[in-house]
């Protein structure tokens, strides 16, 4: 595995589990708020699943498009070390 496939895999890995822990600590806050304004367990457990679903999808595609930029930047650079 080259150098670049190395840290490729180190930043795909890094996004799944930021990814994972963020949705955690978000889902504990969005079950605490529903359940606040609605007092039913039920209805609040609902809420945070799929609340937790959808913004776990829109988070790891926002992260992915973010490592897309970075990653041309990162090209552009060594590139430019090429050049010279």
């Amino acid at each position: 595995m080259s150098r670049r496939e190395k840290i490729d895999k180190c930043v795909s890995d890094a996004r799944l589990w930021k990814t994972i822990s963020w949705r955690v600590i978000s889902w504990i806050a969005s079950f605490g708020i529903a359940l606040f304004l609605t007092g039913n367990i039920a209805m609040a457990l609902s809420f945070g699943f799929a609340d937790t679903i959808i913004k776990t999808l829109i988070y790891w595609w926002h992260e992915y498009r973010w490592d897309k930029v970075l990653s041309k930047k990162i090209q552009r650079i060594e590139l430019k070390q090429f050049k010279y």
